[in-house]
């Protein structure tokens, strides 16, 4: 199986769920204030590069992913994120991204 293809095919359900369960999220204050948009933003950015280093077929390029994330948490700062909304955010995106490759219905915030 190759995980990059079903990360990309999937990729808009994943951002979908991640949203929701980063507004559901009541320890990341910061969402409050932003739009839709504004929360979703850079984030299929990291996605794709996360599917380039997964991938099979194609040259790893992890240094993506970091330029990526970095990217993505430099704006949350801007955005006025704290370092543990941030952190708590991929916590969530590693979960519906693992829910999602395991075909669990389990919400997010019920784990955290």
């Amino acid at each position: 199986m190759d995980f990059s293809e079903t990360l990309i095919a999937k990729s808009d359900a994943i951002l979908d769920q991640w949203v929701e369960a980063v507004y559901q999220d009541q320890e990341i204050e910061a969402t409050n204030e932003l739009t839709f948009k504004a929360v979703r933003d850079s984030l299929p950015r990291v996605l794709k590069a996360l599917g380039t280093v997964l991938s099979e077929s194609e040259t790893s390029d992890l240094q993506t992913v970091v330029d990526a994330s970095l990217e993505h948490g430099t704006l949350r700062a801007q955005q006025g994120f704290q370092p543990e909304e941030i952190a708590r955010e991929y916590r969530l995106l590693r979960f519906v991204i693992f829910s999602l490759f395991s075909g669990s219905n389990c919400s997010p915030s019920a784990k955290f």
